[in-house]
């Protein structure tokens, strides 16, 4: 997905605005302008993901992974299924926790 430059700005002004946490204000207490790398580092600092969050977040782009391998690579349906687990395991290769993917494919 694109997006193109002005509808990213509108899109940070409109995430700014709408969102509840507090924002710079100048010397009459009014909210600051900010350039959109200020806004930015200000959303992210303010976005808070729990649990449930991350959980679903993972659940949902391992069904986006099982969706492409079936659909756009034809595999069998009944050969690629999701597993459910601790997503703060280390790898059983080893290595640290954090941002990954493990697959397994069967093979016959």
């Amino acid at each position: 997905m694109q997006i193109a430059p002005e509808e990213y700005a509108r899109n940070l002004e409109a995430v700014n605005a709408n969102e509840i946490f507090p924002k710079p204000r100048n010397i009459l207490e009014l909210i600051k302008a900010l350039s959109d790398a200020e806004m930015k580092n200000l959303i992210l600092a303010n976005t808070v993901a729990g649990e449930q969050q991350l959980r679903s977040l993972a659940e949902a782009r391992a069904a986006g992974v099982r969706e492409f391998l079936v659909k756009q690579r034809k595999m069998d349906s009944a050969r690629v299924s999701l597993k459910s687990g601790d997503i703060y395991r280390t790898s059983e290769k080893g290595g640290e926790t954090g941002s990954r993917i493990e697959s397994e494919v069967e093979v016959e």
